[in-house]
């Protein structure tokens, strides 16, 4: 039986700029879950890097994530400021 296809989602510019988000890979990962689709197909589907799923479920942290440390605001901090 061939993948079937999710429905397409009407994304920004800036979003479609930016890759991957992290609601797609779970898509994609719920997807692959149900109907036992491989990383390559789910890549082809959802247009992202085989390798993003791969390291998401390995539990590698974004580069936002995995940078907070060096930051000198805080995210609190940074809500606060916009706010």
């Amino acid at each position: 039986m061939a993948p079937t296809r999710p429905p397409p989602n009407v994304k920004s510019k800036k979003e479609k700029q930016s890759g991957a988000k992290e609601d797609d890979i779970a898509t994609a990962l719920a997807h692959s879950e149900r109907e036992g689709t491989s990383f390559h197909t789910l890549a082809l589907l959802f247009n992202f890097p085989c390798s993003k799923l791969a390291d998401h479920t390995r539990g590698r942290l974004s580069r936002k994530e995995s940078h907070i440390h060096q930051q000198r605001l805080t995210p609190a901090m940074k809500k606060a400021l916009q706010d």
